[in-house]
């Protein structure tokens, strides 16, 4: 099978390339230069699109290279929401943006990169999603958030891992936030009460084939991306109905990455986000005992899928060492991180630890972040932009292996 990883950064799509199986598959990743496929180190063929300095034009490079977008022939992942987005609202013809993104119905296309797109669609197949409305303009927002009632959420119709979502108390907190004139259209969506769950689905031509769920998660700030995850099976997940609507309406071919609410009083679920790409735990489906073939195998009996993680013994937790690192690191919260280190040197037979590293280089990244914070900005800026920042880092990990 010919697989296309596009991605500008890559960084979603990683771990999933092994998974991919691409001894047996033919691979090729498409990012800027300094994509963390460029090394070329695996069994793919990377082209770099655009220049190094420039990762935010990719998606305007890809769009103006016809050629390469005329290869495109096989099984396309994409890793970011952004560029789904923008060929969706391209000016591209409408069947061969079905034939590349991983929605096959014109109707699906409003919802690809879209939070407004999932809240219109939602309301019209009655799908179990929060009460959703889309408010054009801030003189509608008001009247549009007491439609919803309190508490509720704004959400900006693009943007991921929480960084444009607002939660609203009340009247007087929303009269008192300012919303950016950038994140119209918005949505505005009822608050549920209850825990949040993470669910990553793979879906083939419509068919949902195999699902992940989690209801037990850690991140280093609301709303942001998680480190760390409890997996575990579920009998009585009710929103499982539209999620196989879903994916026959839309025609969804791929990995999608799905959050919702769980409401212990009334017992039910309801899922408020779907991103039509990979998160960077989608290939755990590999390590819950599955093969890629076993996902996209034409031959199978009937009621088979969807497939759910089958050697979990109860539950596992999965910790991503390398997400928890980079946060903390972010935050500067240096007595989490030598926490970390000391403490990711033990391991549970229920646990399954991604990114291991070796104390030394705990060393490394940390005295690495000391001297990027005491250099001036410019040289760092500099260092950056002429790819010596990540040359002077992988040596560092080679070193301290």
């Amino acid at each position: 099978m010919k697989i296309f990883l596009v991605s500008p950064h890559g960084f979603n799509l990683v771990h999933l390339l092994s998974a991919l199986e691409p001894e047996k598959n033919e691979i090729t990743v498409i990012g800027c230069p300094k994509s963390a496929f460029a090394n070329g180190e695996g069994n793919y063929r990377f082209i770099p699109l655009g220049n190094h300095d420039e990762c935010s034009e990719f998606t305007n490079v890809l769009l103006a290279d016809t050629a390469l977008l005329n290869s495109l022939e096989g099984f396309i992942i994409y890793g970011d929401d952004g560029v789904l987005y923008e060929i969706a609202n391209s000016s591209m013809p409408t069947e061969r943006k079905l034939q590349i993104l991983p929605v096959n119905t014109v109707e699906a296309l409003s919802f690809v990169g879209s939070k407004k797109g999932l809240a219109e669609i939602s309301t019209k197949y009655n799908w179990k999603v929060p009460n959703s409305l889309v408010c054009d303009s801030p003189e509608s927002l008001v009247p549009t958030a007491e439609k919803i009632g309190y508490p509720l959420f704004i959400k900006a119709d693009r943007g991921g891992g929480g960084a444009q979502v607002k939660k609203i108390l009340n009247s007087t907190a929303l009269h008192s936030e300012e919303i950016p004139l950038s994140w119209f259209p918005l949505v505005v969506q009822e608050s549920i009460q209850g825990h949040e769950y993470c669910i990553d689905l793979f879906y083939w031509h419509g068919e949902l084939r195999f699902y992940s769920f989690t209801d037990e998660l850690k991140s280093s700030e609301k709303f942001g991306p998680t480190y760390y995850r409890k997996y575990s099976l579920t009998s009585d997940f009710n929103v499982l109905d539209s999620l196989h609507d879903m994916g026959r309406v839309l025609g969804i071919h791929g990995f999608v990455n799905g959050t919702g609410m769980f409401d212990s009083y009334l017992n039910t679920y309801s899922i408020f986000e779907m991103d039509i790409r990979p998160n960077a735990w989608h290939f755990l489906f590999n390590q819950f005992g599955y093969t890629f073939d076993d996902l996209t195998r034409d031959e199978h009996f009937p009621g088979e899928f969807p497939l759910q993680p089958k050697n979990l013994q109860g539950f596992v937790y999965v910790h991503f060492i390398s997400r928890h690192i980079s946060q903390l690191l972010n935050q500067r919260a240096w007595s989490q991180f030598w926490k970390l280190a000391l403490s990711s040197r033990t391991r549970k037979s229920n646990h399954i630890l991604i990114d291991e590293i070796s104390f030394s280089r705990y060393v490394v990244i940390f005295l690495a972040k000391i001297v990027s914070i005491a250099l001036p900005s410019r040289l760092m800026s500099w260092f950056r932009q002429n790819g010596f920042a990540y040359k002077v880092y992988r040596f560092l990990v080679k070193i301290s292996a």
